[in-house]
């Protein structure tokens, strides 16, 4: 890579967050030699110290199976699909894929979230007075699940599973059920 490239990051991340920070990210496509560069001149700086406590590389957004890119004209914005179709929504597709793996973007897999929206708002409407001991512990789940490395999936499982539960019956407070998509950026 060009070292300017590496030094820039370093210099801008160092000027914002001084000698230490705790997340850094980027495409996993950067892990080598970018963040490597920006991790060894940022050592230099520190005194040989670890100066960020995680580092996460997500994976690249794709569209028919090409690097989504504004210079090979397959971009599409992600305001323009919140405008289309919902933040809620483009969210919940989103977060439907974990952090790591590559998303090849494709319009009908979203709109397929729809099902699984349309559920989270009829819940919305059955919550009552308290949350059941079933409920409770999927919430527990819920929450350690992005305690695995971001499982963000898992946790959109559980979210449909208390869903199921309490459209079937079970009992979730609204401020349980609020904090849980809460999480993931939903609002209702």
């Amino acid at each position: 890579g060009v070292p300017w490239w590496h030094i820039q990051d370093t210099t801008v991340a160092f000027e914002n967050f001084g000698t230490h920070y705790d997340i850094h990210g980027g495409a996993n496509e950067l892990a080598y030699p970018h963040h490597e560069a920006h991790f060894a001149q940022y050592k230099a700086l520190t005194v040989g110290e670890n100066p960020v406590k995680i580092w996460m590389h997500v994976g690249l957004v794709l569209s028919n199976g090409e690097k989504m890119s504004k210079s090979l004209g397959n971009m599409v914005l992600s305001r323009e699909i919140a405008e289309k179709y919902g933040q809620n929504l483009l969210r919940l597709y989103i977060f439907s894929t974990h952090y790591r793996d590559k998303i090849d973007y494709n319009e009908n897999d979203l709109i397929d979230k729809k099902s699984l929206l349309e559920k989270i708002y009829n819940t919305i409407n059955k919550t009552s007075d308290n949350t059941s001991q079933v409920i409770s512990n999927l919430i527990n789940e819920f929450f350690k699940s992005f305690e695995d490395d971001f499982d963000s999936p898992k946790a959109i499982e559980i979210i449909d599973k208390i869903c199921t539960l309490v459209l079937q019956g079970e009992s979730i407070r609204l401020q349980d059920f609020e904090k849980i998509i809460g999480v993931l950026g939903l609002s209702v």
